[in-house]
């Protein structure tokens, strides 16, 4: 008798266990922006991302026959689709960016932080247009402006950076092609800081070309460029 009470405790102790499991698992169905937002993206070319997506009613658990229709090409900026399931239709707000190279923290930074090397990353995202876009090996010993997060994007606020380099501050102008280098003279045409692009004038020729600004005084063409 006591074995039969245990073995038919145990029995309702797993089928309890299989309604939360079988409940959690109905809780977790896609929501309506969950779905939405997977064809969305799902659509987009590699050289676009969704930034965000919201529609009214969007915590709903989604029908089995939501679909996304688009009315134009994706566009970087804000925008909408249609969506529709049966006979019904709404509209969703989205956000679409340009993917580009940002700059990353790989570790969380707090003000008057120092940037050591490492804290920083280039990667793969989302672009606002006020993202920085210098090369992180330049940015070692720049002071920390304000909160980053860890895995947080940072802007050109973030991070005090050192003036830029003044227009008219002579400069060499080597261009690299394999293992060739060719030098000139030159002067700059704009502001630009180490790491950025910046264009130089030729010394004794009228002529402006554009590379990086890998020190204070040298500015480097690589083959391709321009």
């Amino acid at each position: 008798m006591k074995r039969t009470l245990i073995k038919i405790g145990l029995m309702i102790g797993i089928a309890a266990g299989l309604a939360v499991f079988l409940g959690e698992t109905v809780a977790r169905a896609a929501t309506v922006e969950e779905e939405a937002a997977a064809q969305v993206r799902a659509a987009l070319p590699p050289e676009l991302a969704l930034v965000s997506l919201t529609v009214p009613g969007g915590e709903r658990p989604a029908a089995a026959d939501l679909a996304v229709v688009w009315h134009g090409a994706p566009r970087p900026g804000p925008g909408t689709v249609q969506l529709t399931a049966g006979s019904e239709k709404s509209w969703a707000r989205i956000v679409i960016a340009r993917v580009g190279e940002v700059v990353v923290a790989r570790r969380a930074l707090a003000p008057k932080d120092s940037i050591r090397p490492g804290d920083l990353v280039r990667e793969s995202r989302p672009t606002t247009g006020h993202d920085l876009i210098l090369d992180p090996a330049y940015l070692d010993g720049a002071t920390v402006n304000r909160p980053i997060a860890a895995g947080a994007t940072v802007d050109t606020g973030d991070l005090i950076l050192p003036p830029p380099v003044a227009r008219g501050t002579a400069v060499s102008i080597v261009v690299a092609a394999g293992a060739a280098r060719v030098t000139a003279r030159g002067t700059l045409e704009r502001p630009a800081r180490v790491g950025e692009r910046a264009s130089a004038r030729l010394e004794g020729i009228p002529k402006l070309v554009e590379g990086e600004l890998v020190d204070p005084a040298t500015v480097l063409i690589s083959r391709g460029t321009r």
